[in-house]
């Protein structure tokens, strides 16, 4: 019988046909930290838009639907898509976004990304260029992960 008092997690993933990660929505826990001295990128803001109403982790913003580019330390992009409060991508200078918002349950994680960082390795997740993220918002695979995002309820 599961304790009450004890915290557990759900999760779910969509994956791409060799395996990678495209989307993930999970439980989380806690979110946090800050940037170092020296590892602020710049933040695009590609595309936004209100998500479904659900709840948000800060008594300030909206929730929507966003997909943002974040420099990296080797002057290339990684692109992420997932809902968010709309304060979190207000800063023009951060070293990660985190696609979190409110849930009965404390908070849930849902998009390319729990938290995306401008450094360590994302093959998959990262551009050259922001030409190359804007291309990649043509495919029908972006279409598919923001109609998934557009579909996203709370309780």
């Amino acid at each position: 019988m599961q304790d009450p008092y004890e915290r557990w997690t759900d999760s779910a993933t969509l994956t791409a046909p060799n395996g990678q990660q495209l989307l993930a929505m999970y439980d989380f826990v806690d979110i946090g930290g800050t940037c170092g001295e020296g590892s602020l990128q710049t933040l695009e803001v590609l595309a936004s838009e209100p998500a479904q109403p659900v709840g948000t982790l800060d008594s300030e913003g909206e929730s929507v639907i966003a997909t943002v580019a974040l420099g990296t330390v080797d002057d290339r992009w990684r692109v992420g898509i997932g809902i968010t409060d709309e304060v979190r991508l207000e800063a023009e200078h951060t070293c990660v976004v985190y696609f979190v918002s409110g849930s009965s349950d404390g908070g849930v994680g849902f998009g390319t990304h729990f938290q995306m960082g401008s450094t360590g390795e994302d093959a998959l997740w990262t551009v050259d260029s922001l030409d190359d993220a804007r291309a990649y918002m043509e495919a029908q695979e972006y279409r598919t992960i923001v109609e998934i995002l557009r579909s996203f309820e709370t309780a």
